[in-house]
This record gives C-alpha cells, structure tokens and sequence, in this order.
C-alpha cells in the first residue's frame, strides 16, 4: 500500500484470527497470544507508518462473532 502513490486512505481492519489465532498455521507454529500492548503498539507503527507516506488510516472495530465456531471442531475455542 505505501508504495502506491494514488492510495490517501487505508482501512485498516485487523480480524479476529489475526489476533486469537497464534501459531495455529505451518508458517508461524511457535507464535503466542500477542498482549494487548503488543497490539497498541502494532497499530502505532502501522499509522506511523502510514502517516509518513501522507496516507490517512481509518481503524475499524472487530465484528462480532458469537458461536462463530458452533458445531465445528474449533467450538468453545473462546
């Protein structure tokens, strides 16, 4: 996205698995539950970066997702 020059405006909309999901894929096997405060900061250095490159950053609440999981394996995984 930073290297787009026509881009003003980011949505940034992190999703429930990107957050509850740690070291549940072959990529990142050893991750773990990142902290709140691993979080803030996360978001501080993408506005940051954001920022710099004169793109204005819009954050959006997480949607809800309440017995997402029923019925599945993952069920009661939250």
């Amino acid at each position: 996205i930073l290297s787009h020059p026509k881009v003003s405006t980011v949505v940034l909309m992190m999703g429930i698995n990107d957050i509850g999901w740690p070291g549940e894929n072959a990529i990142t096997p050893d991750d773990k539950e990142p902290t709140a405060q691993d979080i803030i900061t996360g978001y501080k250095q993408l506005i940051d970066r954001a920022h710099a490159h004169g793109i204005r950053i819009v954050g959006a609440t997480l949607t809800p997702f309440a017995e997402t999981f029923k019925g599945l394996p993952t069920e009661g995984y939250y």
